[in-house]
């Protein structure tokens, strides 16, 4: 599987990656955003936190992680 999209930053082992996606019709570039975890499972929570047009923060992707490792059981 190829990688998704562009690496921007990395916390604690996850990757926050984004990728664009142009529109011709509207003319605007939208942005789909991505985590993975140690373990290569991609999770894309931050599309729906974010939204299209902005690249979340790492104090951002930090909260989504421990909530993510929190569901998981591995906050400490």
């Amino acid at each position: 599987m190829l990688p998704f999209g562009f690496h921007e930053f990395d916390i604690d082992g996850w990757e926050y990656r984004v990728d664009y996606d142009d529109d011709p019709d509207d003319r605007t570039r939208k942005l789909w955003h991505c985590l993975i975890d140690p373990n290569g499972v991609h999770h894309y929570e931050l599309d729906n936190i974010m939204g299209p047009y902005a690249k979340a923060t790492k104090e951002i992707c930090r909260d989504i992680i421990a909530h993510k490792e929190f569901q998981q059981c591995r906050a400490f």
